[in-house]
């Protein structure tokens, strides 16, 4: 098996994976990343959330959940509030607006995930996901051994 080819598959899958989303939440003047972002926070049935714990719960980058909390805020799906505690950290509370997609969302959520696995075996899943796993260790393993030098 050539190992390229599995990068490039990779690669491939996450550019169809994204214009596939798009595609899918065209009609809610939704981009995949907030799609992605307001169901997150959906499914955590919290009341509040900060950026930090998304960041450590979903592994996105602080730039990238920044960006996307300021446009959904922006659309009116979220409020920002600063924390008494702290003022560099803003709290993020969902809206009734936010509530009202998440029907969708998970509708179309699941629509994604049966279209993508459709004629996989679980076992095959189950490998796949540990390689994968791996695969995202062994990237951050190295990231971090490169931050430190």
């Amino acid at each position: 098996m050539e190992e390229e080819r599995i990068v490039r598959l990779i690669r491939q899958l996450n550019l169809f994976l994204m214009q596939y989303e798009r595609e899918l939440m065209e009609s809610r003047a939704l981009t995949p990343a907030q799609s992605r972002m307001l169901g997150y926070l959906l499914s955590q049935k919290k009341t509040e959330y900060s950026a930090t714990d998304i960041h450590e719960a979903a592994g996105i980058s602080r730039p990238t959940i920044s960006g996307t909390l300021k446009e959904l805020r922006r659309k009116g799906f979220l409020l920002m509030e600063e924390m008494p505690e702290d003022e560099r950290k803003k709290r993020i509370v969902l809206t009734e607006q936010a509530y009202g997609e998440e029907e969708e969302i998970a509708k179309k959520r699941k629509e994604r995930q049966e279209c993508i696995l459709k004629g996989i075996p679980k076992e095959k899943l189950e490998i796949a996901e540990e390689c994968l796993e791996q695969m995202l260790s062994n990237i951050r393993q190295e990231r971090d051994r490169r931050n430190k030098t």
